[in-house]
């Protein structure tokens, strides 16, 4: 296949280029496979998977994505039922005041996707966002502009109660406490 040179590109095409190249070049996906330890035997490569499973193969790709295994924010309250680590879709969801954190493009795009029907707060630890795709910060700019969401930079969340949630909002360490 050789190299690609995407900058940006639409879910369906990306996964019918990559379901093209699996079925020229005969290659095997194991997938929802947690890794626990790869070794050399020779020319050949020994995977063994969390589950035990050995699997065998002259070349191997770890594809390790990083929603595979979200980043907790070791806070009081995170494993509450009202914390979600990915947004699977936003119907039903309306009329919430929401805090993102994040400064990536799946924070920035699930921020945009809630800011419609939801008061939503977009929380992010630096202080200007400086790895998003160029629609994305186009897209945020435009929200914040149009008030649809506020921004919270070089703030973190710090705790999640059932009725309130925490902000550190400054380097100063001040606190914002956001109410239900």
């Amino acid at each position: 296949m050789g190299k690609s040179n995407f900058f940006e590109t639409s879910k369906a095409e990306l996964l019918d280029l990559w379901q093209s190249v699996l079925k020229k070049n005969n290659i095997t996906v194991q997938e929802n496979s947690k890794v626990e330890l790869v070794s050399a035997e020779g020319e050949i490569f020994k995977v063994i998977t969390i589950k035990g499973e050995q699997i065998t193969a002259a070349s191997i790709l770890l594809a390790i994505g990083r929603r595979g295994t979200p980043r907790k924010l070791n806070i009081p309250g995170e494993i509450k039922e009202k914390v979600a680590y990915r947004l699977i879709e936003t119907e039903g969801i309306s009329g919430n005041e929401i805090i993102v954190v994040g400064g990536g493009d799946s924070a920035v795009e699930s921020a945009l996707l809630l800011a419609d029907d939801n008061h939503v707060i977009l929380s992010y630890r630096n202080e200007v966002f400086n790895r998003l795709k160029p629609n994305n910060s186009m897209a945020l700019n435009k929200a914040i502009a149009e008030g649809k969401m506020e921004v919270r930079l070089n703030s973190n969340l710090v705790s999640i109660e059932d009725e309130s949630v925490t902000l550190i909002i400054d380097k100063e360490g001040n606190q914002l406490k956001f109410k239900k």
